[in-house]
């Protein structure tokens, strides 16, 4: 038997190639080459080290040498992008942002190469219809859900219907008509899987009774019998004017030809990713630049540009965020834990945990792909985990980092919990997250993280821009279930 498909695209090789030749690139400059062994201490998947070296490629060819731009090129209103001394400053952080990135056990991030790239999703469906299978049937979706009838690649077929009138003729006082597929087996196994169900008026069931020569017969209530030559595939409904009959057999599938062999169609998705620039603009007065350099040794330049840089950043994960809460469309959910004094800690948390996998479930309805496996929460979710420890388990080195901003928090059971302060206090969403860097049902396109301008002084002002680029697509709103916490524990 041979199902066919398209060559599958390997995924390891084109990671590991996409690393090699950054790597390569990267080793002829010392700075680059050191911060890109720095990070990769923590950065142990080959995908990370992908996202990592190809950003710090695009700094290199980017950021730290001066191009030529063309005279329309106005996108970022710069005409190099050249920071001379201050790259020294900018490494560090540039360098640090992918690793730091809280939300990479969240969504897919990405490097871009270019500033326009594309996410290829591909699905499969049947390219032959058999038995209850239609033509066109999903059998693996990217983008949500899917049903798999076991019995496709086998020679077993279920649900075969032929109509009258149509597929079904009058001859000789009797119906006919033919079976798609040939031989049909009569072995003790098959002729247990073989029977015909007669649509006349009321549905009567004909299993197997008897064989004559290559016809089978097959007998049921009210007089119901059909006649099935296993050769030809042809079949007599005898005594009836039935409207429809559904047939289940099992043919000899090695007999299988290009027109009726079980195939599977590979269609490819290309979905456009455009980086746009993001753009904060700082101020101060060369007077405080300068009281500041006699008292600190620093100017407020390079202040700035790690404080503002890090804004940046915090801006682009709430972007995110913000975007999967708001346009979540896999529906809402009421959480109640249980909140009886009397009833056990473990109880109370085996209770909460089934109520959060009906919500996994879900999920996994909705993506296709996997059930849900992290959650996002609010304050009053946190809380309640918190009170649950034992069964909650915080991050490694604990929270009480006086950092504010949403990360990682802490896991229960397979979840694995995320902290954001500015949901709204009840409030929740779970979504999964795939063990391949593009399974997940948010994706972020980096091209340029983190970026500043050349400053500009009018009169007793200096001004500088801060820059990045980045591209941000939600591909898989319905795998977002939005949940609410019962305020009333």
């Amino acid at each position: 038997m041979n199902i066919q498909i398209s060559k599958n695209f390997d995924v390891d090789k084109y990671l590991l190639d996409k690393v090699s030749d950054s790597e390569k690139y990267l080793t002829s400059d010392k700075g680059l080459s050191g911060s890109y062994s720095y990070a990769c201490k923590e950065l142990k998947q080959i995908a990370d080290r992908k996202v990592q070296s190809g950003l710090l490629r695009n700094f290199g060819e980017y950021i730290t040498k001066p191009i030529k731009v063309r005279d329309s090129d106005t996108r970022m209103g710069m005409t190099t992008p050249s920071f001379g001394p201050f790259v020294p400053h900018v490494l560090p952080l540039y360098n640090a942002w992918y690793p730091n990135f809280p939300l990479k056990k969240l969504i897919s991030v990405q490097d871009m190469d270019q500033d326009v790239a594309f996410i290829l999703r591909s699905t499969l469906k049947t390219g032959t219809a058999k038995g209850r299978v239609g033509k066109g049937h999903i059998v693996e979706n990217p983008k949500g859900s899917r049903i798999i009838y076991g019995e496709y690649p086998t020679g077993h077929v279920f649900g075969e219907e032929l109509n009258n009138p149509g597929d079904l003729v009058t001859a000789s006082g009797n119906l006919e008509g033919a079976l798609k597929y040939q031989d049909i087996l009569m072995g003790d196994a098959e002729r247990a899987k073989t029977k015909f169900v007669v649509t006349d008026g009321t549905a009567k069931t004909c299993v197997y009774s008897g064989m004559t020569g290559t016809k089978a017969t097959f007998t049921g209530g009210g007089g119901a019998t059909v006649d099935v030559d296993v050769v030809t595939g042809i079949i007599t409904v005898h005594g009836t004017t039935a409207t429809k009959v559904v047939a289940s057999y099992v043919w000899n599938i090695e007999n299988a030809t290009d027109q009726n062999i079980p195939t599977l169609v590979e269609e490819v998705d290309r979905i456009q990713m455009t980086a746009t620039p993001w753009l904060l603009s700082a101020k101060w007065s060369v007077f405080a630049d300068f009281m500041r350099k006699t008292q600190f040794g620093t100017g407020i330049q390079e202040d700035v540009t790690t404080r503002v840089l890090n804004e940046m950043y915090d801006h682009q994960v709430r972007f995110i965020l913000d975007d999967m809460y708001s346009n979540a469309a896999g529906g809402n959910v009421t959480i109640s834990p249980l909140s009886t004094p009397a009833v056990a800690l473990d109880v109370k948390v085996q209770d909460f945990l089934k109520k959060l996998n009906n919500v996994s479930m879900k999920v996994a309805v909705e993506s296709g792909r996997m059930q849900g496996n992290v959650i996002v929460a609010g304050n009053n979710w946190i809380n309640y985990f918190d009170s649950i420890l034992g069964n909650y388990k915080p991050v490694e080195g604990g929270n009480d980092t006086g950092f504010l901003g949403p990360r990682e928090h802490g896991s229960i059971g397979r979840y694995t919990v995320f902290y954001d302060n500015q949901l709204p206090d009840n409030k929740a969403f779970m979504t999964y997250r795939g063990t391949q860097w593009y399974d997940a049902a948010y994706y972020m396109g980096v091209y340029l993280p983190i970026a500043p301008t050349d400053p500009i002084v009018i009169n007793a002002t200096v001004q500088e821009g801060f820059v990045s680029m980045v591209a941000n697509h939600f591909d898989k709103p319905k795998a977002v279930v939005t949940m609410d916490l019962d305020p009333n524990i």
